[in-house]
């Protein structure tokens, strides 16, 4: 019986640039997947809620929210505020309601994040491929999470394309997905899968009220790594800049008992240094 649902979605390219100078806009250094870890019950009332607030902005709950389409003027324009007949200070109020939603659920949120660059350098000539590392860091941290405590099955965001070497990304992270259920991690020996269900779902974003949480997940650990990436890890900073939209929901991410959130809400591979950075207590918290 399934207890918890993992949602996830991407953000980033998936691919290696040829020399590891040559990433930017066409091809970013950050590969990200965003998992909204969450019991089956909370995600239905959090859709729901979710649902209401679509009603009251739009009059339309089959409106999709993406991160990226929120920020960029364009963009913002043409998906919501022309066909809407919205004004900016609306959608904001959106927005903040959307974000305030997700935070006030009963929820864990992880992010595992490949550094491309990093990558090519300790593993030449032909470094992992990002999205599958990225895949099996999240399913890591679900099974710490969840073991003896409940079974999760997994939606993700449904894209199209293929690998470098010809392979469908979905049919490749299906097949993905049962090796670790089969054979257990390859990154780390002898760990096992037990927390996990047996397969994939593959789900359209612009449906799954669910897994447009989990783009705003990714995306904005994304924008924190592309703007603040090499503070991530370094030494003796003692505050760490932090993206807005990262900031608002980082009190959600997964943590240890002292709040640490690198390594266990927040992955970054390869680490090169390791840097207790912690969500703060939100006042009134215990």
């Amino acid at each position: 019986m399934f207890t918890h649902v993992l949602y996830v979605d991407d953000s980033g390219t998936k691919e290696y640039a040829v020399g590891t100078r040559k990433y930017g806009r066409g091809n970013s250094r950050y590969f990200v997947y965003g998992g909204v870890l969450i019991r089956i019950a909370d995600s239905g009332r959090l859709s729901e809620r979710l649902i209401t607030l679509k009603l009251e902005c739009f009059g339309d709950d089959t409106v999709e929210v993406k991160s990226d389409w929120l920020r960029i003027p364009k963009e913002r324009k043409l998906h919501y505020l022309e066909p809407y007949g919205l004004t900016d200070e609306k959608l904001d109020i959106f927005v903040s309601d959307f974000y305030g939603a997700v935070i006030q659920t009963d929820l864990l949120l992880i992010a595992a994040v490949i550094d491309k660059v990093h990558m090519q350098e300790d593993y030449p000539p032909n470094p992992w491929y990002p999205p599958a590392v990225a895949y099996e860091i999240l399913a890591q941290r679900v099974e710490n999470e969840l073991r003896g405590h409940g079974v999760a099955t997994v939606s993700i965001d449904d894209t199209s394309g293929a690998t470098p070497h010809g392979n469908q990304y979905s049919e490749n992270l299906r097949r993905h997905h049962a090796r670790l259920i089969s054979y257990g991690s390859a990154l780390q020996r002898g760990f096992t899968f037990t927390s996990l269900g047996p397969r994939i779902k593959l789900v359209d974003s612009a449906r799954s009220h669910m897994i447009q949480v989990a783009d705003l997940v990714a995306y904005n650990v994304f924008r924190q790594f592309v703007e603040h990436g090499e503070e991530w890890e370094t030494m003796g900073l003692g505050k760490l800049p932090t993206y807005d939209y990262f900031r608002r929901i980082a009190g959600k991410f997964r943590a240890d008992s002292r709040g640490v959130i690198q390594g266990y809400g927040v992955i970054k591979f390869p680490t090169r240094s390791r840097v207790q950075w912690a969500r703060k207590k939100r006042k009134g918290a215990p």
